[in-house]
């Protein structure tokens, strides 16, 4: 007998697996939805029977493919055939077993299921579009929970087996991943299959208007259209997303959270400066302490955006709160100096200026115009380099921070980035936005004379990685149900009970929503959020600490 390489499997290379480019290609089957990763001679290997091996000389094949030791559950995944079912292939997955993947998000409304179908859009982001199966297709899918053959669901509602199977083909496919298609009953598996758990990361790409705005300054200013949108759905923050109070934070908000870390710092008088405020949601619970401990204190907000100081304006009037609100470039910014007691900026300077240099001494000359000294640490990361960016606008921030910080005064500078890495391009919006070298900025800080240290987020707010919250990827599938709808969801690290709370009322009823998936907060994602802590020292303060790091 002849084994081949079944006519549904497909290769495809995944452009990057967890942000690296890679040499693996995804192996797909199109009509069972399994798949596995396998490197060029693995692909090599496979493809060698496309025209077909003799059994008994599979063996004697030439291969460095570690492939060659799995060829039984090839054979029982339906990745190869014997010729003897090369033309009737579809009735050998009639005996295999339906389960819905575990990242399938679906609202059961009884004769009607919506079900979230996973993509990836032309930049990037993980979206999904909502797909409807009604009536029969319904009630059958019920069932597609890797008990239950093909063939079995079919007979018990004669559904007709032609037409069953390319309802199951269909789910299948990669442009879906619905379900997949198991050889043996989920029961007989000792482990959790990887293909349940997680997409293939090939995907249909969506395409989509996209428009880059070259100028970020220009894009605040005239391109921010909608606040909510733009912290909702394109550039959501850790200040956002953790703006009620929440269990994590020991049931505080992020803005009481961040209070309460620099409390003792804040005096009667205070004079308190916020630099790119987002919607106002920080500002407002920030206020809302100082307003409950009484404390005599003047907040000003300095915003480039007339979209967002709108938006702050409104919520701080919701709360009885009040502030001052100054439309400028933070990079040149209109107070006098020595004027401020605390200076906080979270996940803004991102969007600052971070200009492409040819070369060390281009970079140099730029800095040099703007009163920076080439550092150290930032001659060390640039020296030899040709083509490379640096986080100017940042730089020129921390210049600002150190005239405008009285004595003692503190600074709070949050960004997501890394210590030694140069900026790289946020891919996934429609602006120009970079990651920060918090290395450079720390020595540029040291230069002006200021103490700078440096934490990241989970650490420095006290995070509880116990706590679980609903998976991004479940809440961007619900989001898409709900918005079918006619509901909107916030976007918010729910835990169950927030969830709960928050759709308490609506015709839409969590417990009609399947397989959303709550899991425990993970330290990676917001350790990338980094703090800068500044303090400006007073005339007879000792030397600046070496110290570089709050651990």
């Amino acid at each position: 007998m002849k084994i081949f390489l079944s006519k549904n499997v497909v290769f495809e290379k995944p452009k990057a697996i967890h942000g690296y480019e890679s040499e693996i290609k995804c192996v797909y089957n199109r009509k069972t939805g399994l798949y596995f990763f396998a490197r060029e001679e693995d692909y090599n290997f496979l493809k060698k029977f496309k025209k077909g091996v003799d059994e008994r000389k599979i063996s004697e094949i030439e291969t460095s493919s570690h492939l060659i030791n799995f060829i039984p559950n090839l054979i029982r995944d339906g990745f190869l055939i014997g010729d003897a079912y090369r033309s009737r292939e579809n009735l050998i997955y009639a005996n295999f077993y339906p389960r819905l993947t575990s990242f399938t998000v679906f609202h059961d409304k009884g004769n009607v299921i919506e079900l979230a179908v996973y993509r990836f859009t032309k930049h990037g982001n993980v979206d999904f579009d909502v797909f409807e199966i009604k009536d029969e297709e319904a009630k059958v899918f019920r069932y597609f929970n890797g008990s239950y053959s093909v063939k079995d669901i079919e007979k018990a509602f004669n559904f007709g087996i032609e037409k069953m199977l390319n309802f199951v083909f269909k789910l299948a496919d990669k442009d879906m991943q619905i379900i997949r298609l198991l050889p043996m009953p989920l029961s007989a598996y000792s482990a959790e299959i990887p293909p349940l758990s997680s997409p293939a990361p090939v995907f249909k790409e969506k395409e989509e208007k996209f428009e880059l705005k070259e100028g970020v300054k220009e894009y605040h200013l005239k391109g921010i259209k909608d606040a909510a949108v733009q912290f909702e759905q394109k550039e959501s923050t850790l200040s956002h997303l953790y703006r009620v109070k929440h269990p994590a934070l020991g049931n505080k908000s992020y803005g009481e959270a961040l209070f309460s870390k620099i409390r003792k710092n804040i005096k009667d008088g205070a004079r308190i400066l916020e630099i790119g405020a987002g919607l106002g949601y920080f500002s407002k619970d920030f206020l809302l302490c100082i307003k409950r401990e009484k404390i005599s204190a003047g907040y000003f907000i300095c915003d480039l955006s007339p979209e967002l100081i709108r938006s702050q304006r409104e919520i701080h009037k919701k709360s009885d709160v009040k502030a001052f609100y100054v439309l400028a470039d933070a990079e040149r910014m209109p107070f006098k100096e020595n004027s401020f007691d605390i200076i906080i900026s979270n996940e803004v300077i991102a969007d600052f200026s971070t200009p492409l240099f040819k070369n060390y001494d281009e970079a140099r000359k730029e800095l040099d115009k703007h009163g920076i000294a080439i550092t150290k640490e930032i001659e060390s990361m640039i020296k030899a380099r040709k083509n490379f960016r640096l986080n100017l606008g940042a730089m020129i921030l921390i210049k600002e921070v150190s005239n405008l910080l009285k004595e003692n005064g503190v600074a709070l500078i949050s960004e997501y980035g890394y210590e030694y890495e140069l900026p790289r391009r946020a891919e996934h919006l429609d602006h120009e936005e970079y990651t920060i070298t918090f290395s450079h900025l720390l020595s540029v800080a040291r230069a002006f004379g200021i103490s700078a240290m440096l934490a990241n987020a989970f650490d420095f707010l006290n995070f509880d990685n116990n706590v679980e919250i609903l998976s991004s990827d479940s809440f961007k599938a619900l989001f898409r149900i709900l918005e079918k709808n006619n509901v909107y969801l916030p976007n918010i690290a729910y835990t169950r009970l927030l969830l709960l709370n928050q759709l308490k009322g609506e015709e839409v009823k969590l417990k009609n929503i399947k397989n959303l998936r709550f899991v425990k907060i993970s330290r990676e994602p917001i350790e990338i959020v980094k703090f800068l802590i500044l303090k400006k020292l007073d005339s007879n303060s000792a030397q600046i600490p070496k110290t570089s790091r709050i651990e």
